[in-house]
């Protein structure tokens, strides 16, 4: 999200949920890949939901009246806390890339998907990052005279820092995994 956009607060237990799901996917994914349902009749309800939610959510975005129940239960515009048709969203959008998306996937190997996935890697430590460049951001913007400018710069910096931070990460898992195992062939 853009920092700009500061209306809205976090819910720790709201990420710590759609956190649980991704970790339980992943499991299963790689442990018993024949349990999760990858099938068509899914996948069509799945793409269906997603065109229904954007088809609502694009006017009520436009005329700002996502904040009326029942519409902020489908795509609440607030972020505050995790709407039932919120969490079916962001499943549904997951079906789909995954469903399309091989793991082995070419393009995954390239370097823009390797930096995202750093980022996934390390989670976590991106997120509490952002946290905490969103609100020296929100500062910075908030004093600037062009907040245009400013506004573009702080989003700039702030994603240069949160992939420079996922990637020093990286090489610092990499040299722990070398270091035993330099120290194990020299025993």
């Amino acid at each position: 999200r853009l920092v700009s956009d500061w209306s809205s607060d976090v819910c720790s237990s709201d990420l710590q949920f759609l956190f649980t799901i991704g970790m339980t996917l992943c499991h299963l994914s790689r442990n018993e890949p024949q349990v999760l349902p990858w099938r068509r009749g899914w996948l069509f309800a799945a793409i269906a939901f997603l065109i229904v939610t954007a088809i609502i959510a694009w006017p009520l975005n436009r005329l700002g009246l996502t904040q009326i129940a029942p519409f902020s239960y489908v795509w609440p515009a607030d972020k505050t806390f995790l709407a039932p048709l919120r969490v079916v969203n962001v499943l549904a959008l997951l079906y789909v890339f995954v469903f399309y998306v091989s793991p082995r996937a070419p393009w995954l190997k390239k370097r823009l998907a390797a930096v995202c996935i750093s980022c996934g890697r390390h989670s976590l430590t991106v997120y509490g990052m952002g946290l905490v460049l969103s609100c020296i951001g929100y500062v910075v913007i908030q004093e600037s005279g062009a907040r245009n400018v400013a506004n573009v710069a702080v989003n700039v910096l702030g994603i240069s820092i949160l992939v420079l931070t996922a990637a020093m990460l990286d090489r610092f898992d990499d040299a722990r995994r070398v270091a035993p195992a330099s120290s194990a062939l020299s025993i």
